[in-house]
């Protein structure tokens, strides 16, 4: 490498274990695009749970319990990433540190990732529009 420092897998793993979960070790190995969908995921998980704590209401909705089992999803989710990221680090790290190979016009996507992503935030609007005709779950006397 010329121009470019070499990566530390050391650095890479502190990264991964203190900032991971908001995809800070994927920048540090210039993976911009993964290290964003690390960080929009934790960033959709924060706002929806500080907008459930600061609800206008107050009370507990079908929409909500809906909303919590999908951050729940989520952040396995993002805790299943950060694993396999944790046990291929190594490898990881070696690759950045490889001279660049040349692909022309080809993109490699997560297809699984995507899906996942699209088809939860389908199911949060659907959930949210039905659920709001409901109006708020019933409680307990």
């Amino acid at each position: 490498m010329s121009d470019q420092k070499k990566k530390s897998v050391a650095l890479a793993y502190l990264l991964a274990v203190f900032l991971g979960i908001f995809g800070v070790h994927k920048f540090y190995l210039k993976k911009t695009r993964r290290g964003l969908a690390y960080l929009v995921l934790w960033v959709w998980v924060i706002a929806f749970v500080l907008g459930s704590l600061v609800s206008a209401t107050g009370r507990a909705s079908y929409a909500s319990a809906i909303t919590y089992a999908l951050v729940f999803v989520r952040v396995g989710y993002t805790v299943l990433l950060l694993l396999i990221d944790l046990a291929t680090l190594p490898r990881q790290v070696a690759r950045a540190n490889a001279p660049a190979e040349p692909t022309p016009g080809k993109r490699r996507w997560n297809v699984i990732g995507t899906m996942f992503i699209a088809i939860e935030m389908a199911v949060v609007l659907i959930a949210n529009i039905f659920f709001s005709w409901l109006g708020p779950a019933p409680t307990a006397p």
